[in-house]
Protein backbone atom coordinates (compact mmCIF):
# COMPACT_ATOMS: atom_id res chain seq x y z
CA UNK A 1 0.00 0.00 0.00
CA UNK A 2 1.68 3.12 -1.23
CA UNK A 3 -0.49 5.74 0.69
CA UNK A 4 0.44 3.92 3.85
CA UNK A 5 4.12 4.41 4.37
CA UNK A 6 3.89 8.38 4.07
CA UNK A 7 1.45 8.15 7.23
CA UNK A 8 3.17 6.09 9.37
CA UNK A 9 5.92 8.43 9.22
CA UNK A 10 3.89 11.32 9.80
CA UNK A 11 2.51 9.16 13.27
CA UNK A 12 5.91 8.51 13.88
CA UNK A 13 8.02 12.01 13.42
CA UNK A 14 4.26 13.96 15.23
CA UNK A 15 4.46 12.03 17.84
CA UNK A 16 8.50 11.21 18.33
CA UNK A 17 8.20 13.18 21.55
CA UNK A 18 5.24 12.65 23.05
CA UNK A 19 5.63 12.78 27.21
CA UNK A 20 4.75 9.87 28.78
CA UNK A 21 2.05 10.21 31.19
CA UNK A 22 3.80 8.19 34.11
CA UNK A 23 2.13 5.08 35.19
CA UNK A 24 -0.71 6.57 37.58
CA UNK A 25 -2.18 8.39 34.45
CA UNK A 26 -2.57 6.08 31.94
CA UNK A 27 -6.14 4.90 32.73
CA UNK A 28 -9.01 7.72 33.67
CA UNK A 29 -10.15 5.68 36.75
CA UNK A 30 -7.51 5.17 39.28
CA UNK A 31 -8.76 4.08 41.88
CA UNK A 32 -7.71 0.54 41.58
CA UNK A 33 -11.17 -1.15 41.57
CA UNK A 34 -12.30 -1.12 38.22
CA UNK A 35 -10.43 -4.20 36.80
CA UNK A 36 -10.57 -3.68 33.06
CA UNK A 37 -8.98 -0.36 33.65
CA UNK A 38 -6.23 -2.04 36.44
CA UNK A 39 -5.69 -4.49 33.62
CA UNK A 40 -5.06 -2.07 30.60
CA UNK A 41 -2.94 0.16 33.08
CA UNK A 42 -0.43 -3.12 33.78
CA UNK A 43 -0.27 -3.78 30.27
CA UNK A 44 1.13 -0.77 29.06
CA UNK A 45 2.51 0.58 32.23
CA UNK A 46 6.04 1.86 31.53
CA UNK A 47 5.94 1.11 27.56
CA UNK A 48 6.75 3.71 25.38
CA UNK A 49 3.91 3.84 22.51
CA UNK A 50 6.63 2.85 20.46
CA UNK A 51 7.04 -0.54 22.11
CA UNK A 52 3.98 -1.81 22.47
CA UNK A 53 3.61 -5.22 21.07
CA UNK A 54 1.18 -6.16 18.51
CA UNK A 55 -0.19 -8.57 21.05
CA UNK A 56 -0.56 -6.24 23.88
CA UNK A 57 -2.63 -3.84 21.48
CA UNK A 58 -4.69 -7.10 20.14
CA UNK A 59 -5.19 -7.95 23.50
CA UNK A 60 -6.59 -4.25 24.74
CA UNK A 61 -8.88 -2.91 21.66
CA UNK A 62 -11.43 -1.44 24.45
CA UNK A 63 -8.17 0.54 26.16
CA UNK A 64 -9.22 3.44 24.13
CA UNK A 65 -12.26 3.67 25.90
CA UNK A 66 -10.30 3.55 29.48
CA UNK A 67 -7.32 5.94 28.60
CA UNK A 68 -6.88 8.85 30.66
CA UNK A 69 -6.46 11.56 28.24
CA UNK A 70 -2.63 11.60 29.06
CA UNK A 71 -3.01 8.16 28.21
CA UNK A 72 -4.99 8.36 25.18
CA UNK A 73 -2.64 11.06 23.70
CA UNK A 74 0.13 9.24 24.47
CA UNK A 75 -0.64 5.50 23.19
CA UNK A 76 -2.79 6.78 20.52
CA UNK A 77 -0.04 6.73 17.65
CA UNK A 78 0.77 3.13 18.56
CA UNK A 79 -2.94 2.02 17.35
CA UNK A 80 -2.92 4.20 14.56
CA UNK A 81 0.68 2.78 13.26
CA UNK A 82 -0.66 -0.63 13.45
CA UNK A 83 -4.13 -0.20 12.06
CA UNK A 84 -2.30 1.07 9.24
CA UNK A 85 1.04 -1.63 9.00
CA UNK A 86 -1.43 -4.76 9.77
CA UNK A 87 -4.88 -3.62 8.98
CA UNK A 88 -6.87 -6.92 9.17
CA UNK A 89 -4.87 -7.65 11.84
CA UNK A 90 -6.18 -4.87 13.76
CA UNK A 91 -9.68 -6.24 13.26
CA UNK A 92 -12.05 -3.78 15.08
CA UNK A 93 -9.43 -0.99 16.18
CA UNK A 94 -9.43 1.09 13.10
CA UNK A 95 -13.39 0.97 13.79
CA UNK A 96 -12.88 2.01 17.77
CA UNK A 97 -10.04 4.75 16.74
CA UNK A 98 -12.91 6.19 14.18
CA UNK A 99 -15.36 6.64 17.29
CA UNK A 100 -13.06 7.85 19.45
CA UNK A 101 -11.49 10.77 16.86
CA UNK A 102 -15.49 11.75 16.29
CA UNK A 103 -16.59 14.26 18.46
CA UNK A 104 -20.09 13.19 19.17
CA UNK A 105 -23.11 15.38 18.33
CA UNK A 106 -26.81 15.06 18.75
CA UNK A 107 -27.30 13.51 15.52
CA UNK A 108 -25.77 10.77 16.75
CA UNK A 109 -27.73 9.57 19.39
CA UNK A 110 -30.61 10.09 16.65
CA UNK A 111 -29.03 7.92 14.86
CA UNK A 112 -28.60 4.96 17.48
CA UNK A 113 -32.34 5.58 18.31
CA UNK A 114 -33.68 5.13 14.88
CA UNK A 115 -31.46 2.35 14.34
CA UNK A 116 -32.31 0.62 17.44
CA UNK A 117 -36.01 0.89 16.29
CA UNK A 118 -35.21 -0.47 12.58
CA UNK A 119 -33.83 -3.30 14.52
CA UNK A 120 -35.94 -4.06 17.21
CA UNK A 121 -35.11 -7.87 16.81
CA UNK A 122 -31.47 -7.40 17.75
CA UNK A 123 -32.32 -5.31 21.20
CA UNK A 124 -30.69 -7.03 23.65
CA UNK A 125 -32.09 -5.09 26.12
CA UNK A 126 -35.50 -5.13 27.75
CA UNK A 127 -37.93 -1.39 27.28
CA UNK A 128 -36.79 -0.50 31.14
CA UNK A 129 -33.33 -1.36 30.48
CA UNK A 130 -33.03 0.90 26.81
CA UNK A 131 -35.16 3.60 28.17
CA UNK A 132 -32.70 3.98 30.93
CA UNK A 133 -29.54 3.82 28.64
CA UNK A 134 -31.16 6.40 26.50
CA UNK A 135 -31.99 8.48 29.32
CA UNK A 136 -28.38 8.52 30.49
CA UNK A 137 -26.82 9.27 26.92
CA UNK A 138 -29.42 12.00 26.37
CA UNK A 139 -27.67 13.38 29.41
CA UNK A 140 -24.65 13.40 28.76
CA UNK A 141 -25.26 14.98 25.37
CA UNK A 142 -27.27 17.43 27.24
CA UNK A 143 -24.78 18.29 29.35
CA UNK A 144 -22.21 18.43 27.27
CA UNK A 145 -19.94 15.59 28.77
CA UNK A 146 -18.88 13.81 25.74
CA UNK A 147 -18.02 16.69 24.07
CA UNK A 148 -15.92 17.66 26.84
CA UNK A 149 -14.30 14.24 26.68
CA UNK A 150 -13.31 14.64 23.14
CA UNK A 151 -12.08 18.00 23.72
CA UNK A 152 -9.62 17.12 27.18
CA UNK A 153 -8.09 14.41 24.86
CA UNK A 154 -7.76 16.50 21.21
CA UNK A 155 -6.55 19.26 23.08
CA UNK A 156 -3.45 17.29 24.31
CA UNK A 157 -2.22 17.21 20.32
CA UNK A 158 -0.48 19.55 18.97
CA UNK A 159 -1.07 20.92 15.78
CA UNK A 160 1.51 18.31 14.02
CA UNK A 161 -0.02 15.28 15.54
CA UNK A 162 -3.56 16.45 14.72
CA UNK A 163 -2.17 16.70 10.91
CA UNK A 164 -1.21 13.38 11.64
CA UNK A 165 -4.24 12.25 12.89
CA UNK A 166 -6.21 13.63 9.80
CA UNK A 167 -3.61 12.04 7.27
CA UNK A 168 -4.18 8.54 9.11
CA UNK A 169 -8.03 9.25 8.53
CA UNK A 170 -8.25 10.35 5.09
CA UNK A 171 -6.02 7.11 5.14
CA UNK A 172 -8.49 4.74 6.10
CA UNK A 173 -11.28 6.50 4.08
CA UNK A 174 -9.45 6.14 1.17
CA UNK A 175 -8.10 2.78 1.39
CA UNK A 176 -11.14 0.79 3.46
CA UNK A 177 -14.00 3.01 3.22
CA UNK A 178 -16.08 0.09 1.70
CA UNK A 179 -15.17 -1.32 5.44
CA UNK A 180 -17.21 1.50 6.95
CA UNK A 181 -20.66 1.56 6.04
CA UNK A 182 -21.52 4.64 7.96
CA UNK A 183 -19.01 6.49 6.84
CA UNK A 184 -17.22 7.23 9.86
CA UNK A 185 -13.64 8.08 8.53
CA UNK A 186 -15.40 10.77 6.50
CA UNK A 187 -17.74 12.22 9.23
CA UNK A 188 -14.43 12.23 11.82
CA UNK A 189 -12.91 14.51 9.40
CA UNK A 190 -16.11 16.39 8.71
CA UNK A 191 -16.71 17.38 12.27
CA UNK A 192 -13.18 18.23 13.55
CA UNK A 193 -9.89 16.59 11.87
CA UNK A 194 -9.87 18.43 8.35
CA UNK A 195 -8.99 21.87 9.08
CA UNK A 196 -5.61 20.19 10.12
Amino acid sequence: MTAARPVVQAIEEAFADAPYPGDEDIVADTSGTHLEAERIKSAFAGLHWRDVPVETLQANRSALAFFSAAGYAFYLPAFMRFAVDEYEAADVIPGELIFTLTPPEQLDLEALEAAAKQHAELQPLDSAEWAGVLDSLRGGYADDIFQRFFADRVDRLDEHQKRAVRLWLELMRDEHGADFADSSPQRALERYWERF
